[in-house]
């Protein structure tokens, strides 16, 4: 790392944009387990022998040189187990700053180390520091779970699954939004028009000086709400 500094410095080190430093580490330390670790074929890997004061000092240390490294923008995950992480969560903070700390992400085991005397350990800690206020986020999005789709989507004739939220909320108001709409009228129900604010995050464009009315021609139009092919059915 401290060779990593030094081409840094001389403008060595830089990111695709240009901007020196690095823009993202991710270090999996030591847990300060007292252990020898081999690799696969038995040969000696590392020593995991530094613990107490002394390994909390280690990975001070280390942080500190990694907070040089990181670019303007840039970004660290510090993966821990239960053992130290409550150390190091006060080390990250005073050499990144509290305000800095981002998130903390639990990586969940796919079983738990049970023991008949404790509760099972069943989860690792990342930490999720920036060094400054400055940051580059992408959002990363998996599949959902069948079953969560299941409860929480209908399907549309086109396989599209649709979010049963509803456009509209209970109570009779006055004005446009307790008007009919495209054959269904709120207030016979008791209800007037809601349309939740996620739905306006999916639009590319302002809408926000549209009448109500005009919002939900757009939304459908757009092809955002779904009607069921049933009398007085609508979901979006």
């Amino acid at each position: 790392m401290k060779r990593l500094l030094e081409m840094k410095r001389a403008g060595e080190l830089c990111n695709a944009d240009g901007t020196p430093g690095v823009r993202l580490v991710y270090i999996d330390p030591p847990f300060a387990t007292k252990r020898d670790f081999s690799g696969k074929l038995e040969e000696r890997a590392y020593q995991d022998k530094i613990y107490g004061a002394e390994f909390v000092d280690f990975i001070r240390r280390r942080l500190i040189l990694i907070r040089e490294l990181l670019s303007d923008d840039g970004a660290i995950f510090i993966h821990l187990d239960q053992k130290k992480s409550h150390y190091i969560k006060v080390i990250a903070d005073e050499v990144f700053g509290e305000n800095n700390f981002r998130n903390q992400i639990v990586w969940r085991n796919t079983n738990s180390h049970s023991k008949a005397a404790t509760f099972g350990r069943i989860h690792q800690t990342i930490f999720f520091y920036t060094k400054t206020q400055s940051i580059v986020f992408n959002k990363l999005r998996r599949p959902a779970f069948k079953e969560y789709v299941k409860q929480n989507f209908d399907i549309a004739p086109d396989g599209t699954a649709v979010s049963k939220a509803d456009l509209t909320a209970e109570g009779i108001r006055k004005g446009e939004s307790g008007k009919p709409w495209n054959g269904y009228d709120p207030s016979a129900r008791s209800r007037h028009w809601a349309i939740p604010e996620f739905v306006y995050e999916l639009v590319d464009e302002d809408i926000s000086s549209f009448s109500l009315l005009e919002k939900l021609d757009y939304l459908r139009k757009a092809g955002l709400i779904y009607l069921p092919n049933k009398e007085g059915g609508q979901s979006p």
